[in-house]
């Protein structure tokens, strides 16, 4: 069986964006994937829409808790994760329905830990999308790359216990 992944989206007051967000996840071409979906004391009807969407996929959960942050909410989504690997996504991001696949093949070719990428911002104004800046000063886009090479970018990832990461 496909390695499941597990995609975490922690969410706070984001109504206008969770139903897009989960709709380009519903669409991915990886279809082997749980949904978390972590509302951290919303007072809008972002869980509203989440269990409305939730109705026509069961690889979408719904955890409701009081507003403690992101990296809480994220923390909280992370313990319920039952996948190989584990993606962690922004509620008001939308997604190439490739993206998964092509991360996960990339974390299976490269026998990878941790495996970024770039996105493509949305101005709201101009409706434009922009590149969003890559990883690293180098175009780490989908590269390979070790601590040493990039350690601002790992600094984050070395205080977290070695059992943290999975896959």
């Amino acid at each position: 069986m496909k390695e499941l992944v597990s995609v975490i989206i922690p969410f706070y007051n984001e109504e206008q964006y969770i139903g897009d967000c989960l709709i380009s996840l519903i669409k991915q071409t990886y279809k082997n994937i749980e949904i978390i979906c972590v509302d951290d004391g919303s007072t809008d009807n972002g869980a509203m829409i989440v269990k409305a969407i939730q109705q026509s996929d069961s690889r979408i959960s719904l955890i409701q808790q009081e507003n403690m942050n992101a990296g809480t909410a994220r923390n909280v989504g992370f313990s319920k994760a039952k996948g190989e690997y584990v993606l962690f996504l922004d509620s008001d991001d939308f997604f190439s329905p490739s993206m998964v696949e092509r991360m996960l093949n990339k974390a299976l070719s490269t026998n990878s830990d941790i495996v970024f990428c770039t996105g493509y911002g949305l101005n709201v104004i101009t409706k434009e999308t922009y590149m969003m800046p890559p990883v690293g000063k180098d175009n780490a886009y989908m590269k390979v790359f070790q601590f040493k090479s990039h350690p601002k970018t790992f600094s984050y990832y070395r205080k977290l216990p070695s059992n943290y990461f999975r896959g």
